[in-house]
């Protein structure tokens, strides 16, 4: 019976004992970003030029949408868009308007997707360089037999 009652005591005081605030020094807190989609796949077709540090890619994304929306943003940090296509359901894919503001693809659907309905938007694009998520190495002239190398 003690090591029941022990049990509830240690419980209670894990429940009580107050958490470090997780944003110190005056961070502003970071909350998860909106999810208008449920993301099923992501199909990548890349074509990599390690001497040029540049990938042309075509990012395919299907979903199905979580509530009614009209508009999809995808972030695509220093993405070079070149078009935009979307598939609703069943339907044939559809030049869709877009914005690139260097941070972001906002896609305006041209219709409002319900809750649950399943889209497909193709994204071509080009990447040169970029400064996070994507690292080029070379040979120098430091280094000459370094490999070509991206990751």
């Amino acid at each position: 019976m003690s090591r029941f009652i022990t049990c509830g005591l240690l419980l209670t005081f894990v429940l009580a004992t107050p958490v470090p605030n997780a944003c110190a020094d005056g961070d502003p807190p970071h909350f998860a970003t909106d999810r208008p989609i449920d993301i099923e796949h992501i199909r990548l077709e890349l074509h990599v030029d390690l001497p040029k540090k540049t990938v042309e890619g075509r990012a395919t994304i299907t979903g199905a949408a979580l509530r009614p929306i009209n508009t999809l943003s995808f972030n695509a940090v220093a993405f070079d868009t070149s078009g935009v296509k979307i598939q609703i359901g069943d339907g044939s894919p559809t030049v869709a308007d877009y914005s690139n503001d260097g941070e972001h693809i906002d896609i305006t659907l041209g219709e409002t997707l319900p809750t649950g309905a399943r889209s497909t938007t193709t994204i071509d694009y080009k990447v040169t360089d970029p400064a996070d998520g994507l690292s080029f190495f070379a040979p120098s002239e430091e280094e000459p037999d370094v490999p070509y190398l991206v990751w």
